[in-house]
């Protein structure tokens, strides 16, 4: 009964999603710097490409501190807001579009470093 009823509430969350929310969810673990580019200044009127966006963003601030030690490289950004780091991501690709088919991470972690490089262990 308690597997009938789970499978209900899912069905009926998926029914209450708009078909254009699920098509923006697909797989964006792998999003290119491009792709993430394009769901930062986009336009949608259901307002997914932005809140996507903004959390990819905040989410590969700590993803990219592994990124960069691992190039032997290290940031130190000072306590700014989720659209701060956004418009470094986007100021960088705009000047390095030739790295638009990299990994977005890849693409943030070297925004990241452009603008607040230090030392190993300066943080």
């Amino acid at each position: 009964m308690k597997k009938i009823l789970a499978g209900a509430i899912a069905a009926l969350t998926l029914a209450a999603i708009p078909p254009p929310a699920l098509a923006a969810v697909g797989t964006y673990s792998e999003d290119t710097a491009l792709e993430l580019y394009q769901r930062c200044t986009s336009n949608d009127e259901t307002h997914i490409s932005a809140a996507y966006c903004i959390g990819y963003v905040r989410a590969t601030v700590v993803g990219a501190q592994y990124v960069l030690a691992s190039m032997g490289r290290f940031t130190c950004h000072p306590d700014v807001s989720n659209g701060q780091f956004q418009e470094v991501f986007l100021s960088y690709y705009r000047r390095h579009a030739d790295q638009r088919l990299q990994p977005a991470i890849v693409v943030m972690a070297l925004a990241l470093y452009e603008k607040w490089p230090c030392a190993e262990g300066s943080k």
